[in-house]
């Protein structure tokens, strides 16, 4: 098969860029009346959930996306097939109805009047999740004052991003400035945030900890979004980051109403959810949903990397490659939630190696019949949990 040419106006004849041009312009104007389309049935899709609201019928009516999909697939059209205009579709109907239920969490919060722009939002250390949070609150409250304080910032090239992703909303401080904020949120490696936790939290109104390793720091609240990419900085900060997700609070002492409530607020301002467990519970689940698959991810990619598969790499899967993405995280952000939560994450291990020797018993078994049960068993136990964990969020399997 011969080798493709990269596109440039140098090995483009003159009619040849003529006729690009006209089927790009015609996808341009399509997409300038999509634009509008969209937000017309944005509109639309809206207020019959607000109808719905009012009225005290729930918002998800999955008979009327079957009759959408049903209409859809009856629709005259000459290129695409009756599975892509309803897979299209779909991916359209689950993307309003989320955007919905976030928009929904967002508006709430709002409306509570706990946090207004008026509101002093602090951030000792700003990488990813904390500018992340920034620039959601941002939007949320476009007249709050933001204070920054990271002495890793390089001041040019920050102020560069602020004024392009921000519109120059974040203020880069001294330490002292934070004092006297009505949310400081410490977003610094975790030595720093306990170092200065207790002593930030005596002198702001709320101090939240968005670590991803929770300790009891005094008065502090740990606020922990179950978020994240595999690339770190503020550079790659997204407001949406947290849309739809969880957040998991901590704290060593029951939260005064006022401070519970604005907690509550912050996490429906970022589109999120919140969930509230000890700290002890956080790190342990936390060990084995998000640490051990990191961990597993290194492992994977040290595995690949001792094979001579350059030539197959086409038939490594989508669902290996987006475990391999996680060995792109930072290990400088890595290395002290590891060494920290080293005991749960040490069970972790020692019970995934138990279930790999189990699997390889499976594999050293001479008899076909047992091997093929102890398989049946392996599977529908895993799946069990799959299940289970799908059902108590609300999903279908």
């Amino acid at each position: 098969m011969a080798s493709l040419k990269k596109m440039s106006d140098s090995n483009l004849s003159e009619l040849q860029r003529k006729t690009l041009q006209q089927f790009r312009d015609g996808i341009d104007e399509i997409d300038k009346q999509l634009i509008r389309l969209f937000d017309e049935r944005a509109a639309l899709v809206f207020k019959v959930g607000e109808w719905k609201k009012l009225n005290s019928f729930e918002v998800h009516d999955p008979n009327r996306e079957k009759q959408i999909l049903e209409k859809i697939a009856r629709s005259p059209r000459h290129y695409l097939k009756d599975h892509e205009i309803q897979s299209l579709f779909m991916r359209m109907i689950e993307f309003y109805r989320n955007t919905e239920k976030i928009r929904t969490l967002i508006n709430h919060a709002k409306n509570s009047a706990v946090l207004s722009e008026k509101s002093v939002f602090g951030f000792l250390g700003f990488g990813l999740i904390g500018a992340s949070v920034a620039l959601a609150l941002r939007d949320a409250y476009p007249q709050a004052k933001f204070l920054i304080h990271d002495p890793l910032l390089e001041t040019d090239k920050f102020e560069e991003w602020n004024r392009t992703h921000a519109h120059s909303a974040f203020q880069v401080v001294n330490r002292q400035q934070l004092d006297h904020t009505h949310v400081l949120f410490l977003a610094a490696p975790i030595d720093i945030n306990q170092k200065q936790g207790e002593e930030l939290a005596a002198k702001n109104q709320l101090t939240l900890n968005l670590g991803s390793y929770q300790t009891e720091i005094k008065n502090v609240v740990g606020f922990h979004p179950l978020a994240g990419k595999e690339t770190s900085g503020y550079e790659v900060a997204q407001a949406d980051l947290f849309h739809g997700k969880i957040i998991c609070t901590t704290s060593a002492t029951p939260l005064s109403p006022e401070n519970q409530k604005t907690v509550e607020c912050l996490a429906h301002s970022l589109g999120a959810e919140l969930v509230t467990t000890s700290h002890q519970e956080h790190n342990e689940v936390l060990a084995y949903s998000s640490h051990l698959v990191q961990l597993l991810s290194l492992a994977f990619g040290n595995a690949l990397a001792k094979q001579n598969f350059d030539k197959h790499t086409a038939l490594i899967p989508n669902m290996a490659q987006q475990l391999l993405r996680l060995t792109g995280s930072d290990a400088k952000m890595w290395e002290p939630i590891l060494i920290k939560n080293r005991a749960f994450i040490s069970k972790a291990l020692q019970d995934l190696q138990a279930n790999l020797k189990d699997i390889q018993i499976i594999l050293d078994e001479p008899s076909s019949e047992n091997q093929s049960s102890a398989w049946q068993k392996l599977f529908q136990k895993s799946h069990k949990i799959y299940q289970s964990i799908y059902l108590k969020k609300g999903k279908t399997p």
